[in-house]
């Protein structure tokens, strides 16, 4: 027996205590039972006398798992559930494959599902099982070479749960692949249910390899928890002629892939809301570059206008001329032939006539072309707080008898203002006796001159401040120099 303690201690390293310790008293010993109940106790008899006691677990409908040496020397065995209800089992003759055995018992209880996923370092899991949390007492025999455990056995009246830190994901022990967790378990553990954060199983706990059924059969208290992978108990379950047993149907992942797979997620939102404020700013670009093609087609239909008035002007002054000339020529040939005199005043006449109704019917635009307002300019800020500036033409004011349209829509307005809080046609500026005057043209939040509201058509100079929606702008009427 002190060879055998000596060989934990040496296996079993200070820091190994430690980390025991701290999932012991820090994790949490109970929780929601889930998948938990396909966890059941088992009780191994020799004759009458209850001589082991351990863990299994519900792998496929009536089959459980085990760990063998539980099993050394028993008669019968009896599975609880963990309403204490008794069920009969029998052993499935398997070979033990990595110390586990097979039970037959007609239990009605839903089998576990099977990780499809292994275990990473650092990981942690549930640690299902049915252990005192005290080491049971030694049983005091007359022949200490006997064929049963000397410790009293007893029944676990409850399941017990507590949390478990992977230490080892592969540990080669004696020709056995085990996985090694760190936790705070008791004896009946063995058999017991390693439960990842998905309520799968990802291991059958086992003693240590090195272990001798000597060794186990001895009073003690298991230091950190060894287990066969999920995996390799489905190949042993196939091997043993099992093929009902549930596995996971995709990888279950842990908190940390969990929190990569959020991050990812956070960053293509991201890249989403940033490529479609680009596409909102290009739209917006887009829109000012057509206001300005506009306003600058519409500059050059009006130059065209003016130089078509231009030449119109021309033309009546070359009539003109032609006229005084051939006044004089009549004059001149007034005595000699007094028929070509009437013929040239009435050629004269003619030409007049269309010349005049030429002119009447540009007169209006003619006027309009010869006027002139000084131009004004609007700066301010928009509604985000950005620099905003506006210039409008004298000239565009005096041509147009209805005004300039301010507003939002390039479709609608004269002036663009791309600004949100500004209705599509928000007002209109026009003139009249010389003086500027805007009103407003049904807009949403109104006309505000010096944060006054501006109900009907008003006068404006410079300095007065014009609000449209939430942008501001100062009037100067630019003077000439």
């Amino acid at each position: 027996m002190l060879v055998s303690v000596v060989n934990l201690l040496i296996r079993n390293t200070f820091v190994n205590l430690i980390a025991i310790v701290i999932v012991a008293f820090i994790a949490p010993r109970c929780w929601s039972m889930t998948s938990d109940n396909s966890v059941m106790q088992v009780l191994v008899y020799k004759g009458e006398a209850l001589i082991n006691q351990g863990s299994a677990i519900v792998v496929a409908p009536e089959v459980l798992v085990t760990s063998t040496h539980l099993l050394e020397k028993a008669t019968s065995i009896v599975v609880l559930d963990h309403d204490n209800n008794r069920y009969s089992a029998t052993e499935r003759p398997t070979g033990h494959p990595q110390g586990l055995a097979l039970l037959d018992a007609a239990v009605p209880v839903q089998p576990i599902v099977l990780a499809e996923s292994e275990l990473t370092v650092a990981d942690t899991v549930n640690v299902v099982g049915y252990w005192h949390d005290t080491q049971e007492k030694a049983k005091k025999s007359l022949f200490p070479i006997s064929g049963r455990p000397k410790f009293v056995a007893t029944v676990v009246p409850q399941r017990t749960a507590t949390k478990g830190l992977l230490k080892s994901a592969h540990t080669e022990v004696q020709n056995a692949s085990v996985i090694e967790i760190v936790s705070s378990v008791g004896r009946g553990s063995y058999g017991g249910a390693l439960i990842n954060r998905c309520q799968q199983l990802s291991g059958v706990m086992t003693p240590d390899p090195e272990l001798t059924l000597r060794d186990l059969w001895k009073p003690h208290k298991p230091l950190g928890v060894y287990a066969v992978k999920s995996q390799h108990l489905h190949q042993i379950l196939l091997d043993a002629g099992v093929t009902q047993a549930r596995r996971a149907a995709s990888v279950c992942l842990s908190l940390q892939q969990q929190q990569q797979q959020q991050a990812k997620a956070k960053e293509r939102r991201l890249q989403a809301n940033l490529q479609k404020e680009k596409q909102q700013a290009k739209k917006a670009q887009a829109a000012q570059l057509k206001a300005q093609a506009e306003a600058a087609s519409e500059r050059e239909q009006r130059e065209r206008e003016q130089q078509k008035n231009s030449d119109l002007a021309h033309i009546a002054a070359d009539a003109d001329n032609q006229l005084k000339q051939l006044s004089d020529q009549m004059s001149t040939a007034e005595e000699s032939n007094q028929q070509m005199l009437w013929l040239i005043v009435i050629s004269a006449g003619v030409a007049l006539v269309i010349i005049g109704w030429i002119i009447y019917r540009n007169k209006t635009q003619l006027a309009v072309a010869t006027a002139y307002f000084y131009d004004c300019q609007f700066t301010g800020k928009d509604s985000r707080g950005a620099p905003l500036a506006l210039m409008v033409l004298g000239r565009d004011l005096q041509q147009r008898q209805t005004g300039l349209l301010l507003g939002r829509n390039p479709d609608q307005v004269h002036i663009v203002i791309a600004d949100d809080t500004v209705s599509r046609v928000h007002a209109r500026l026009s003139i009249a006796n010389r003086c500027l005057y805007i009103e407003d043209t049904g807009s949403t939040s109104g006309v505000r001159i010096n944060g006054d509201i501006a109900s009907e058509k008003t006068a404006i100079i410079t300095g007065d401040i014009i609000t449209l929606g939430n942008v501001q702008l100062t009037l100067t009427i630019m003077k000439e120099p």
